[in-house]
């Protein structure tokens, strides 16, 4: 037996004041590192996170403080979410919940009208209202949500906004009007504040969306989105930067899909084309395909019996936890159906005590619980059964701690280099009859010697080894059980290895899954680190069990450096061995990898021709080689490929399918030249580098001039009449013969609906049609026998403009607000109408109206009359008359040039006469 030290008061205060000095600095640290700031006034909502957590900053504050589960939320705080993680607010006021994404910021506010609004200021957001009373601001704009709708929400780093209505409808407001937003619509703000409607909306699945499987069938995701054309492309990355595509599908005349997903993280790319050419709108998300088991029972095991004799067990159960399962249902029955359990409760973890069971046959099982998809119970574990007996005979006590032929740590290693002594934990299971314990350990199988005895009434036991020296090498324990009545029952014998040091064993280099090149796996060295002593081996082998090794080699070193291996996959690992016991390292993948496919040509292609035009570069353009990250390009001075004339070692990849290089081939030589390509992937953590095949070509190199446009000059302006009487000609030239040639006149817009003339296999010069007022555009085009483009670069343009009108014509009489009294018509019967003649007029128009606005005269007059007159007095009355005189000449007979108008009154002044008075002269004499 070890002596005992005798211990001091002063010792015993010292050690207890230091024990009650660090709990209170260690309860002040936690209370401060996880403090949550709170305010004196009614909070507007709560918090909780799916993923890590958030920060928050008052609205009144400057200092951010780290959010809690459950935090309270008050007016005007400004949330932002880190890196991977996603948080939800509940607002109080209303059942409405917004979800934030990873990157996220946003500032909330309740409504005084009631309510609430988010203002969103970077990231993405989810928002369900139920009551309609809650809207979202981004810059300028706001969105009200209806009642039982919900919308995702984006905003860009450049100010770019995009809203997809999942649900319900929504309204958009800009300052200058609103929007209706109808389910499964959306629409989009520029980052220069232009609106589109009509916008790509995702409603499945969500930008970041969980789903759960059971098995290891493929998983089918449902797509639904709505777009301005049924045309979209689908693409699947395992990266978030979508450098390579994994899978891509062009979906046609529907909006919706669903794809077979694997366990793991895909990221999703949805794109559509719009209206204006070359642009697309694209949707991100992020689908987490998470797969879990059914628990599996770890104890009691299956037939499990326990006896007792007058107190009842208590009997701990364990079980394997299932990924992903917030908890689980604990049940345990007299039947094998499980009907009617006895013991039915919701459990947190993976174990649970029970100790009021009754003698007989139980059986128990454990159904998890997943707030994932809200999945609920599902995928309960086997049922298994248990046997409690009563009986006279005390129980055996079951060894647990230390495992048999289990490794002990006697030492702990110090930073310093030094080694400090350490507590070695013996357990065993509880028996339930038994008040105290014995605990014996001894280096012989017999317990001849017991170098260490101790006493508990637990079912554990603690040993320093500062007060028992465990040497290195095998040792044996075993357990006395005792009862109130002096019965004892003793346990097996079971056996451990003390070590003073920790035991490590783990492989570094390659990881687990590293692809390597085959010609590079010579240049790999294989690294682990271990401080078992002895020799060590090193393995690699065609299956995961290593029934079938390829290699073996034993070493004292912690590397190896790697050796030929046809491509293949293979796995790596190395194993020591310590008296008795054996120490393997988990095999590790290594996948063998041929060189990548040389990268095809198609333009040009091999013994093809490169067309060059001038100063145009030629874009050589090729398939892209999946997993390359980079290709290297050189052009030499003949076919025998021996003198480089044009080197570019470094051509990033694309995702796209066909990559594009141009090059200036402007001074090079009309003949045939050697071209190669080689695709290469850069050094990563899980791959080496790799090189593809070369891809070896030649191409002839053909020199072409354009058709050259001589006259009219570009960007010139002709007057609307000279276009019409005097258009001109257009002239063109080429240096030989061209096989077919098109003179293309475009009038406001060059595609094919504004054709204004087209002329084709025209003469060099070209006489121009009549041209109106607009701006047109014209050019050559044409082919040579051989079917190259000739074509005129680019287009020159003219500007047409409007027909001017002819000046106003010169009145003479009447003149204006002329005024035509009884003084006038003393001496006349007529109105005389006189003007002068106008330069350029072919004709004048006259129109003369009364003072109701009727014409009562309208005549064309030749240019040689400028006068005439009205004296037909029964159209005419007293009032003011209006008349006008018009300009206008004819080309070809017909209207040509209109003239100014000028409009002239005159006014008919004359009394009106009474009506002649007659008197009654009575009966006349005679009648």
């Amino acid at each position: 037996m070890q002596k005992k030290a005798k211990l001091q008061l002063a010792d015993v205060i010292f050690v207890l004041t230091c024990l009650a000095g660090a709990s209170i600095s260690i309860w002040l640290f936690e209370k401060s590192i996880n403090e949550v700031l709170s305010k004196n006034e009614k909070p507007i909502a709560y918090i909780t996170f799916k993923e890590k957590t958030a920060q928050r900053q008052f609205l009144d504050a400057v200092l951010w403080d780290r959010l809690r589960q459950n935090s309270e939320v008050y007016e005007g705080d400004l949330i932002s979410t880190m890196p991977g993680s996603a948080a939800t607010v509940h607002f109080y006021s209303e059942t409405a919940e917004l979800e934030l994404f990873e990157n996220t910021i946003v500032r909330v506010h309740e409504k005084k009208a009631g309510g609430n609004e988010v203002d969103l200021m970077k990231g993405n957001i989810s928002a369900d209202s139920s009551d309609g009373n809650f809207s979202i601001k981004a810059g300028s704009s706001v969105i009200k949500l209806e009642s039982g709708s919900s919308l995702n929400a984006a905003l860009e780093e450049n100010k770019a906004f995009s809203i997809q209505v999942q649900n319900g409808n929504a309204t958009y407001f800009d300052g200058e009007g609103n929007i209706q937003i109808g389910d499964g619509n959306g629409i989009s703000v520029g980052a220069d504040g232009q609106l589109r409607t009509g916008a790509l909306a995702v409603n499945r699945p969500s930008m970041t969306e969980k789903v759960l499987k059971f098995n290891d069938e493929l998983y089918p995701v449902d797509f639904k989105w709505s777009a301005g054309t049924a045309d979209a492309i689908i693409e699947l990355s395992d990266t978030k930067d979508f450098k390579e595509i994994r899978e891509s599908y062009h979906i046609k005349g529907t909006f919706e899909t669903s794809l077979l997903l694997a366990k793991g993280t895909h990221y999703w790319r949805l794109t559509v084309d719009t209206e204006t050419e070359g642009v697309s709108e694209v949707a991100l998300g992020t689908i987490y395909v998470l797969q879990t088991q059914k628990p599996d029972l770890v104890a009691p095991v299956e037939n499990y019996q326990v006896s007792y004799r007058t107190k009842k067990p208590t009997m701990r159960f364990i079980w394997k936890e299932s990924d992903h399962a917030n908890s689980y249902q604990f049940e345990v029955s007299r039947s094998p159906e499980m009907s009617s359990p006895v013991i039915s409760k919701r459990i947190s973890n993976n174990s649970f005590f029970v100790s009021d069971l009754s003698f007989g046959k139980y059986y128990w099982r454990v159904t998890p619980y997943y707030a994932v998809n809200s999945t609920g119970l599902a995928g309960g574990s086997d049922v298994q059964s248990f046997t409690i007996n009563q009986s006279g005979q005390l129980e055996t006590p079951q060894l647990i701690l230390p495992a048999k032929t289990g490794i002990v740590n006697t030492r702990m290693p110090l930073s310093n280099g030094g080694k400090a002594f350490c507590k070695v934990n013996f357990s065993w299971k509880d028996c339930p009859e038994a008040q105290s314990y014995e605990i014996q350990v001894s280096r012989s199988q017999n317990f001849g010697n017991s170098e260490f005895r101790g006493n508990t009434y637990n079912n554990y036991f603690i040993i320093n080894t500062q007060n028992v020296n465990f040497e290195n090498g095998k040792w044996y324990w075993r357990v006395l059980a005792k009862d109130l009545e002096g019965n004892t029952s003793i346990s097996e014998v079971r056996d451990f290895i003390a070590i003073d040091a920790n035991i490590e064993q783990r492989t570094l280099f390659p990881l687990d899954g590293y692809r390597v090149s085959d010609s590079r796996l010579q240049d790999t060295r294989f690294v682990w680190k271990t401080n078992i002593p002895g020799d060590t081996v090193f393995e690699i082998a065609r299956d995961r069990d290593f029934t079938n090794i390829i290699y073996s080699q034993k070493t004292i070193n912690t590397s190896v450096d790697g050796r030929y291996l046809v491509p293949n996959t293979y796995y790596w690992r190395i194993r020591s061995k310590l008296e008795d016991l054996s120490f393997t390292t988990p095999a590790k993948t290594l996948i063998v990898e041929p060189p990548m496919p040389a990268p095809v040509f198609t333009a040009p292609g091999d013994r093809g021709l490169a067309v060059v035009r001038p100063r145009t570069p030629y874009t050589f353009r090729w398939n892209t080689v999946p997993g390359a990250d980079y290709y290297q390009l050189k052009i030499y001075s003949g076919i025998d490929k021996q003198t480089v004339i044009y080197e570019r070692n470094f051509i990033e990849a694309s995702s796209a399918a066909m990559a594009a290089f141009n090059v200036d081939l402007e001074y090079f030589g009309e003949r045939t030249y050697g071209l190669s390509l080689q695709a290469f992937r850069e050094e990563t953590s899980t791959s080496s580098r790799a090189s593809s095949y070369l891809g070896d070509y030649t191409f002839t190199l053909v020199k072409i001039k354009p058709i050259e446009l001589i006259s009219p000059e570009d960007k010139i302006s002709i007057g609307g009449i000279e276009a019409v009487k005097k258009p001109g000609t257009v002239k063109w030239s080429y240096v030989g013969i061209p096989y077919k040639t098109s003179l293309v006149v475009y009038k406001d817009k060059i595609d094919d609906e504004h054709i204004f003339r087209q002329v084709d296999n025209p003469d060099k010069t070209v006489q121009m049609p009549r041209l109106y007022e607009g701006k047109y555009y014209w050019t050559v085009t044409g082919l040579t026998e051989d079917n190259y483009d000739i074509s005129a670069d680019g287009f020159r343009t003219i500007e047409v403009g409007p027909i001017e009108k002819l000046p106003v014509v010169p009145i003479v009489e009447p003149k204006h607000r002329a005024k035509l009294d009884r003084t006038y018509f003393a001496t006349k019967r007529e109105i005389d109408f006189e003007w002068k003649t106008v330069p350029g007029a072919d004709r004048y128009e006259v129109k003369v109206y009364d003072p109701s606005k009727k014409i009562i005269f309208e005549k064309i007059f030749p240019k040689n009359v400028t006068k005439f007159k009205i004296d037909d007095f029964s159209k005419l009355s007293v009032g003011t008359f209006t008349w006008t005189v018009e300009a206008q000449s004819t080309f070809e007979g017909d209207l040509f040039q209109n003239g100014k108008i000028d409009k002239n009154t005159f006014k008919i002044d004359l009394p009106n006469l009474a009506k002649p008075k007659t008197f009654d002269n009575g009966v006349r004499y005679g009648r």
